[in-house]
């Protein structure tokens, strides 16, 4: 059986630790945030994404919007793979700048849905079906 894979999270906004994860750090807002978050879930605290990055494989970053683009590049500069909440950015140009730094990084990087369909998924009449569509 393979290890967990080492993740790292950047909040406020937290994820649930997925199965096969083990929650290795964490950066909050500020310093006092930081810590009481490492207290509460048992991980290491790290002053910065890039010091938490160097340590982890994985990244979450749901950091304020307006940081956001900012600590998912600091984590692709340590060649950590990324998951970004939504917004992944304040603009399309900063949004893009991701995917061309992952390429160089040799990382992956992938950012949550923007809409909530999980609960519309689990409505869905009985006999529903998904079709595959093409828009072009």
């Amino acid at each position: 059986m393979s290890a967990p894979l080492p993740l790292g999270l950047v909040g406020p906004h937290r994820v649930p630790v997925p199965a096969g994860a083990r929650l290795a750090g964490v950066v909050g807002e500020t310093t006092e945030a930081t810590a009481a978050w490492a207290r509460e879930t048992g991980a290491m605290p790290f002053a910065s994404v890039s010091d938490l990055a160097r340590d982890v494989r994985v990244v979450a970053v749901g950091s304020d919007a307006s940081v956001r683009a900012h600590d998912v590049r600091e984590a692709l500069n340590q060649g950590a793979h990324v998951f970004a909440a939504w917004p992944p950015a304040a603009s399309v140009a900063e949004a893009e700048a991701p995917a061309a730094r992952a390429e160089e990084a040799g990382a992956e990087v992938a950012v949550e849905r923007p809409l909530p369909v999980d609960a519309l998924v689990a409505a869905r009449p009985a006999g529903w079906a998904a079709r595959t569509i093409a828009l072009d």
